[in-house]
């Protein structure tokens, strides 16, 4: 009894420790691509340079390039925006309304809110996974040499590591207007329910009370 209490007590530490290796390898990989940006922005050489122009991290490349249009832009209707992806990740300049890989645009009625407004032009590399059980969010600002790194092992009502990300982004610019993170994570969470909720009143509606008898 004792050594089945000991090991069920260390089930969350091992939990928690597989988040924290998961993260440190992130945070390793993100400081590798963001001294792959200062290389390329740095050369001396002048040729090299043009060529690396268009290229979002030149030691990478083939994970980021050829780079696609996406979201509106690759409806021709938001050319500002310049975001595109490849290999699951995705770029923009900001300010721009970020998110399209996640769950949340899908759970607003009303459009994704502007990342960066106010501040001046950077560039927004970021990745966003959601898998049964887990979400995550990784975004790279390359030119402050910064990442942020938000991992669950949960599922919530909404995308929370896409709305933490984006907070965290907020807060490392020093964005003059800021949007309001809680209340729209708050609405997504709301508007997830509903989605819950009509999926069960569908399920009920079709429901048949009254079938063949079958022998047990």
């Amino acid at each position: 009894m004792g050594g089945a209490a000991w090991a069920h007590n260390l089930m969350p530490s091992v939990a928690v420790g597989g988040m924290m290796s998961t993260t440190n390898d992130l945070a390793k990989y993100c400081i590798a691509l963001n001294q792959a940006w200062k290389r390329q922005r740095h050369t001396s050489d002048a040729e090299t340079q043009t060529l690396r122009r268009k290229q979002v991290f030149p030691d990478v490349d083939l994970l980021f390039n050829p780079l696609q249009a996406m979201g509106v832009q690759a409806m021709g209707v938001d050319e500002e925006a310049n975001k595109s992806h490849a290999a699951g990740w995705a770029t923009c300049t900001l300010p721009a309304v970020i998110g399209d890989i996640g769950a949340n645009p899908e759970l607003m009625k009303t459009q994704m809110p502007e990342l960066g407004t106010g501040s001046a032009p950077v560039r927004l590399v970021w990745n966003q996974s959601r898998y049964h059980g887990t979400h995550g969010f990784v975004g790279l600002l390359p030119e402050y040499e910064a990442a942020v790194i938000v991992l669950s092992n949960t599922t919530t009502g909404d995308d929370m590591p896409d709305w933490v990300g984006q907070l965290l982004i907020q807060a490392t610019l020093g964005n003059p207007y800021k949007n309001n993170y809680a209340f729209l994570a708050a609405t997504s969470a709301r508007n997830a329910r509903q989605k819950y909720y009509e999926l069960a009143g569908k399920v009920q509606q079709d429901r048949q009370t009254k079938g063949p008898e079958r022998g047990l």
